[in-house]
């Protein structure tokens, strides 16, 4: 015992929180009211401490600074942010100085806007193709043939274009529930409305430009909102963010047959000992699908964020959930609660990472309502997951506009300064997080250190003179609710050897970007030296240097063939000289002809991620008699 106290005065020493397991007490939930019978008996859930100190889980926002910015000069064709950082200030939207919109290190390569659709939300991609689904509000409005999903040729990606729509006779709007298995191309939607009742399954893989349906799964009432594939493609889950409506909030479906979708297990926390309740409003997997990241939402969120004002959260943020007996195929699987969260915000979006070997899960939440009553909205929180059973936020990732002190200059905007969804560069091998943030439009984060993670790049879509549709939401910007903003909604996707992103906004449409922050340049040359002295070293000798940190493959050809190769890394800028091997047929071939050519090629990498930077061929030359 004495050890133990000595511990975590240490730990408070250096401003460590120590982390108590929650106490759990049995409650009753009247899932008609949005209210616990027995207010005393309500659960106890410890929140996690806000980073930084602060007041815990608190509604006014945790006392952590924003996130750094790390911007450089902003790159070609910069329009920097004229307010705080992500702020679409109220003055720049009557003056129409943010019709142009603002970018920093992202350029637009391609975008279609959908036949000035509208009402766009989420999204979903296999190969060249995307697929763009409408908000859940167009279940309610009169339907046209601009509904369904569109479907997006991206070959070339300075030309999207539209390819057709596709529409079901169950309904007309995906919302949010739009995803495809890129091993199986199977697509996976969400059909009617923001509660949907439908599951539908397409095959993309033969063509992704004509999803071909086959098969429908049918609630029997209103119920879905997020949904997730495992990474297998056999098994989806599709989650009830209405809170239980029909006493379940997690529905297993297996579509190892996609003609033939089945139930197999109905899941709420309520089965739990002792029981708690929230609603799962998303969710992420793991890598082989054996765990499940829960985005918990209580009642008391959900009223706060859409009818009075900051979410009043006092429930689990994100939920980890033992998947293992679903992934196994176990009759009568038992799903089980390893740990959970509580965090400032609720569990809106989850998304896995694994950064320097250890996985990670980046949390966020939402509040899309405009106004200074949600002010500071909602942002994200980086949760070390090194120990599944006890969760540990590291980091925030937010912005000016979600700080408190900050609300009385972002309440005149008429703006949602809260994240929707996400995306990551490689979950295997994180090193940059992707935010699409309503109206502080998409948002990048180097996050290769995650406890001290920076904003490196921004793109806030221009937003369009009109729509067809309108999204029936204030929230949602780019109309006549909120013409001077478009809203960013959906979840990115990164193609790392193009540094192209994928998202899509409400008003805009579909969007392509290049990242332009700075990346090495390089530069590699044989040295001058004698054909006797290579063949007697077996090696040639050569000059290479990197304008930042890289990792640089360098390769010799000779007769059209590589004849040695060697890497070398590079932890700052610099030059050096090293030998690169020569094979044994390299060594004939200079023998038989000792006039023939040298040549480099040089491949530069960035070191962490291993995106591509730079390829070059060097100057052909002979070795010396």
């Amino acid at each position: 015992m004495r050890r133990l106290r000595n511990r975590l005065r240490r730990l408070r020493s250096v401003g460590v929180a120590a982390v108590v397991p929650p106490l759990l007490v049995c409650s009753v939930y009247d899932p008609g009211s949005g209210r616990y019978l027995n207010p005393s008996a309500r659960p106890a859930i410890v929140h996690q401490p806000s980073i930084g100190g602060g007041p815990a889980g608190g509604v006014q926002g945790s006392a952590s600074a924003a996130t750094p910015k790390s911007y450089g000069d902003c790159g070609p064709g910069a329009r920097p942010e004229p307010g705080l950082q992500g702020q679409v200030p109220k003055w720049a939207q009557d003056s129409g100085h943010s019709k142009a919109g603002y970018r920093c290190n992202l350029e637009l390569v391609g975008q279609s806007d959908i036949r000035a659709r509208g009402a766009n939300f989420q999204l979903g991609w296999y190969r060249d193709c995307a697929y763009v689904g409408s908000v859940g509000g167009r279940e309610y409005q009169s339907p046209d043939e601009l509904d369904g999903i569109a479907v997006i040729d991206v070959a070339d990606p300075r030309k999207p274009t539209l390819a057709r729509f596709v529409r079901s006779p169950a309904g007309f709007s995906q919302h949010e529930g739009i995803e495809v298995n890129q091993r199986r191309g199977m697509l996976v939607t969400l059909t009617q409305g923001l509660s949907a009742q439908y599951v539908e399954l397409y095959d993309v893989s033969k063509d992704c430009r004509h999803p071909e349906f086959k098969g429908r799964f049918d609630a029997g009432g209103p119920l879905y909102h997020g949904l997730r594939i495992a990474p297998d493609g056999m098994t989806v889950y599709a989650s009830d963010y209405t809170g239980g409506a029909f006493g379940q909030t997690l529905h297993v479906l297996d579509v190892s047959d996609m003609s033939n979708p089945r139930l197999l297990e109905a899941w709420s926390p309520l089965e739990e000992t002792p029981a708690t309740h929230y609603a799962i409003h998303d969710l992420e997997l793991n890598a082989d699908g054996t765990r499940a990241y829960l985005g918990g939402v209580d009642a008391s969120a959900t009223q706060g964020a859409v009818l009075a004002g900051p979410p009043s959260h006092t429930g689990p943020s994100m939920v980890t959930l033992d998947t293992s007996e679903i992934q196994r195929r176990v009759p009568n699987p038992d799903l089980k609660v390893l740990s959970s969260i509580s965090l400032p915000n609720f569990g809106h979006t989850e998304q896995r990472a694994r950064i320097g070997g250890r996985p990670f899960v980046f949390s966020s939440g939402e509040a899309p309502v405009t106004g200074a009553r949600n002010c500071p909205w909602a942002w994200g929180s980086a949760i070390d997951m090194s120990d599944e059973r006890r969760p540990r936020a590291v980091s925030e990732i937010k912005l000016e506009v979600n700080e408190q002190e900050n609300c009385e200059r972002t309440g005149p905007d008429q703006a949602v300064y809260s994240i929707h969804y996400s995306g990551v560069d490689d979950p295997d091998r994180t090193t940059k997080l992707f935010y699409t943030y309503y109206t502080g439009g998409l948002r990048v984060f180097d996050v290769r250190d995650p406890e001290h993670p920076r904003e490196i790049a921004y793109y806030h879509p221009p937003p369009p003179q009109r729509t067809v549709h309108y999204p029936s939401s204030s929230g949602f910007g780019g109309d006549s609710h909120a013409p001077g903003w478009d809203s960013a909604t959906s979840d990115v996707r990164y193609i790392r050897d193009k540094r192209e992103l994928w998202f899509v906004s409400v008003a805009g449409g579909f969007h392509v970007l290049r990242l332009t922050t700075p990346q090495p340049k390089g530069s590699a040359r044989l040295l001058r030296q004698r054909r006797a002295s290579a063949l007697r070293r077996r090696s040639v000798g050569a000059r290479v240097s990197c304008s930042l940190a890289c990792a640089m493959t360098v390769e010799l050809r000779l007769g059209g063939r590589v004849r040695g190769r060697t890497t070398v890394t590079f932890a700052v800028a610099g030059a050096r000289s090293l030998r690169i091997p020569l094979s044994a047929s390299a060594r004939r071939v200079l023998r038989r002809a000792p006039r023939a050519r040298l040549r480099l090629l040089a491949t530069i990498r960035e070191p962490d991620s291993g995106e591509l930077a730079q390829r070059f061929r060097g100057r052909a030359t002979r070795l010396a008699r």
